[in-house]
């Protein structure tokens, strides 16, 4: 539902999802008319699945996608016409994926979903931000999570996503600590890109 700038209800709640899976996680992007939904849906048996959806500002659905077979944790985020979404694949032992992609606004795909990077069963968040001054044609995010991924305990690590390649930072020492949960954000004039985490 919409809230007003004091944080006043301004609208009536919406439902967005239906279905018999149950839906997890939601992580909304604002579109100038309307707003995108990443989230994962869960069935029975367990079986997680991202999604991805757009609704107009009184709630209306424009169009949802399924981005993968299996997948959790989707975040969204949007720039102008553009639209990065990623998520988390579990694999196999204690191993799992971060896999991201583009679209349009309009729920074109730009560039097809590909594996970013390594993550693990632990790595229950993602945190994304789309350079401010992107282009159609060469679209940038920052992508960040915590994960165990050959290191000793959790640490942080940031993605930088290109349109065809992506480079995998490791921000925290391999010290045994867990570093969690980061936020990132991006800003330019100049360049600079900011990280904050929790650590044990």
């Amino acid at each position: 539902r919409r809230l007003g700038a004091d944080g006043t209800l301004a609208g009536p709640e919406r439902r967005l999802t239906t279905g018999s899976s149950e839906a997890y996680e939601a992580d909304i992007a604002p579109l100038a008319d309307g707003f995108v939904v990443g989230w994962y849906e869960k069935t029975g048996d367990g079986h997680v699945t991202p999604k991805l959806g757009a609704w107009s500002d009184d709630g209306a659905a424009r169009w949802t996608k399924t981005l993968a077979s299996g997948g959790r944790n989707t975040v969204a985020r949007t720039c102008g016409t553009l639209l990065f979404a990623a998520w988390i694949t579990d694999e196999a032992g204690d191993r799992a994926g971060i896999w991201g992609g583009w679209w349009t606004t309009g729920g074109d795909l730009l560039i097809a979903p590909r594996r970013l990077a390594d993550a693990g069963r632990t790595t229950w968040n993602l945190n994304a931000a789309i350079d401010p001054e992107p282009s159609a044609d060469r679209p940038r995010a920052w992508l960040a999570f915590d994960a165990r991924a050959g290191t000793a305990s959790e640490e942080l690590f940031v993605v930088d996503v290109a349109m065809r390649t992506q480079r995998v930072l490791r921000l925290t020492p391999d010290d045994g600590v867990p570093s969690k949960y980061p936020y990132v954000a991006v800003a330019c004039d100049p360049a600079a890109l900011a990280c904050l985490h929790l650590s044990d």
